[in-house]
Order: C-alpha cells, then sequence, then structure tokens
C-alpha cells in the first residue's frame, strides 16, 4: 500500500484525509500495474516559494520511504492532488521503473521537456478520477454516520 504521511501543518493547511488519498492512489495503482506497490510517503511543506519535490537519493532505489515537499501556495484540493501524483510518479520512476530521475538542467525549457517530468505530467492526468473517488469516499463516510449504518438493526 501507498501510504502517505502529512506533517501537521501539511494537514492542517490542505485539510485532506490522507487516509483515504492513500487507499485511492494505492487502489488505481495496484489495480492497474496489476501488482502491489509499498511505498511509505512522508508529505511536507516545501520552504522553496513556488516549488514542489521530492529529493531521490541514488541509494534509495531499493528504499520504500520517502518526503514529497509540497508547495506551500497551492490551497487547491485538485492542485495538491496532482502535485502528488507528479511526485509519487518521479519516486515510481526511480524505484520501480529503475530510472534514472535528472535534476540538472541548463534551462527551464530542458528541464520541462525532460522525459522524466513529461512522464509525470501524463500521470497527473489521474487526478480527476483520484479526486472523484477521494470525494465519494469521504461522501459515503457522511452518510454512513448520519444513517447510523454501523450499527445493528432497531
Amino acid at each position: 500500500m501507498i501510504t502517505f504521511i502529512p506533517s501537521r501543518l501539511v494537514e492542517k493547511e490542505t485539510s485532506i484525509d490522507f487516509e483515504i488519498l492513500s487507499i485511492v492512489i494505492s487502489k488505481i495503482f495496484e489495480l492497474n500495474l496489476k501488482r502491489r506497490v509499498n511505498y511509505t510517503i512522508k508529505v511536507h511543506k516545501s520552504t522553496v516559494k513556488g516549488t514542489s519535490y521530492v529529493f531521490l537519493h541514488e541509494s534509495a532505489a531499493s528504499c520504500r520511504s520517502f518526503t514529497i515537499k509540497l508547495d506551500y501556495n497551492v490551497d487547491s484540493l485538485y492542485e495538491n492532488i496532482k502535485t502528488i501524483l507528479h511526485e509519487f510518479r518521479h519516486i515510481m520512476q526511480h524505484t520501480f521503473f529503475k530510472c534514472d530521475v535528472e535534476v540538472d538542467f541548463d534551462n527551464y525549457t530542458q528541464y520541462y521537456n525532460s522525459p522524466t517530468e513529461r512522464d509525470a505530467r501524463r500521470c497527473e492526468k489521474i487526478a480527476p478520477a483520484v479526486l472523484k473517488a477521494y470525494r465519494g469516499i469521504l461522501k459515503s463516510k457522511e452518510i454512513f454516520g448520519k444513517y447510523e449504518l454501523g450499527t445493528h438493526l432497531q
């Protein structure tokens, strides 16, 4: 399972239920990859304005514990989910697909057009499906509680 563990600041500022987000993203990746994936990913706020990133160590290819740094200016649930998917894809590129994820570029165009960045942006395309499933589970929790579906027949 992919487990996202937010810092208190991220939890407070984004209001994301990371337990549900972890379940949704795990299920989507496991169903489509046709195998189980196991990662523990801390999510913290980035200290670099306007930038989200994940730091990949050379020895981390076999590691399953990472930290995503989220841009602290993003208020939208959708944009946060897109960013988490994008950075998670870099983790997958590094560990699952065993690709070299480049970090040194001469300019923004070179960075933007790099194969790993293009691939990570393609991964963002599942954000609407993730958001819909996430909201669906949140809504089901609300209905479950409202109609006391966790209790015996009365």
